[in-house]
C-alpha cells in the first residue's frame, strides 16, 4: 500500500492539487473514526472528501477521477473492491438490475457503497446532515451531534443501525448505514469502473475478477 501513498504525494505535488491529508486511527470503533473524519472534512474548505482505508492499494489517477465525478454529480462515487474473503465478493451492495449510465458507462448506480475507497461531495454530505439532523427526521436515520475530545463535536452520519428489509431486519454496517442515509436524502451513489483494479490486502491480495 505504501507505493500508493507515495504516488498520491507525488501526484498532488506535481499538479499542485490543493488537498488536506488526515489520518484517523487508534480507535477500535470504525464508525466513530469515520464520524470524526467527517467533521474534519466539514471544517476544511475542500469540495470532496476521499476516504481511503489503510489496507487498500489504489491507483491515484482513478481515485482523483472518482473525486471529480463525485463533485460534478454531487454524489458519492466508490471504486469497487473485494471483501477479504474467498471467493472474492464485492464489498458494496449492488443494486438489482442496475445498468451503467448511458452518458457515463464507467458509473453504475449502487444500493449501498463500501467506504474503503469512496469520494463524497461536500454538497452530498451537508445536504444529508442538514435534512437528518432535524427533530422530525425518521428514526433510525436521524443524525445527531456528539461532543468529542478529538474534533469538538461530530455528526453521527456513520452510526450503524437496524433496517427493515425483504428478509426481515438487517444490521447495517457503518458504511451501509451512511449510504442508506444519503439515499433517503436523494443523493446519487455509484460504483466506478477503475482503470486499475483496487487491491484489498490481508493475508494476500484480494481482488475482484471483473472490477
Amino acid at each position: 500500500m505504501l507505493t500508493s501513498w507515495i504516488d498520491l504525494a507525488a501526484k498532488l505535488t506535481s499538479e499542485k492539487t490543493k488537498a488536506e491529508l488526515r489520518i484517523i486511527r487508534e480507535d477500535a470503533l470504525i464508525s466513530r473514526s469515520r464520524c470524526r473524519a467527517t467533521q474534519f472534512f466539514l471544517q476544511s474548505t475542500s469540495d470532496v472528501w476521499i476516504q481511503l482505508d489503510h489496507d487498500i492499494q489504489f491507483d491515484i489517477n482513478d481515485v482523483l477521477r472518482a473525486a471529480r465525478l463525485a463533485h460534478s454529480l454531487q454524489s458519492a462515487v466508490q471504486i469497487p473492491y473485494s471483501c477479504r474473503s474467498l471467493p472474492p465478493r464485492p464489498a458494496h451492495r449492488p443494486k438489482p438490475e442496475a445498468q451503467p449510465l448511458e452518458d457515463n458507462p464507467d458509473l453504475t448506480p449502487v444500493l449501498f457503497f463500501a467506504s474503503g475507497c469512496v469520494a463524497i461531495s461536500r454538497h452530498a454530505i451537508e445536504r444529508t446532515i442538514g435534512i437528518l439532523e432535524e427533530p422530525t427526521a425518521p428514526e433510525p436515520f436521524r443524525v445527531q451531534w456528539c461532543d468529542d475530545d478529538m474534533v469538538g463535536r461530530f455528526p453521527t452520519l456513520w452510526m450503524p443501525f437496524v433496517m427493515e428489509c425483504a428478509k426481515g431486519k438487517e444490521y447495517l454496517s457503518e458504511d451501509y448505514a451512511a449510504s442508506a442515509r444519503l439515499s433517503l436524502c436523494d443523493v446519487p451513489q455509484y460504483v466506478m469502473r477503475p482503470r486499475v483494479p483496487l487491491v484489498h490486502w490481508g493475508d494476500f491480495n484480494f481482488k475482484l475478477p471483473n472490477a
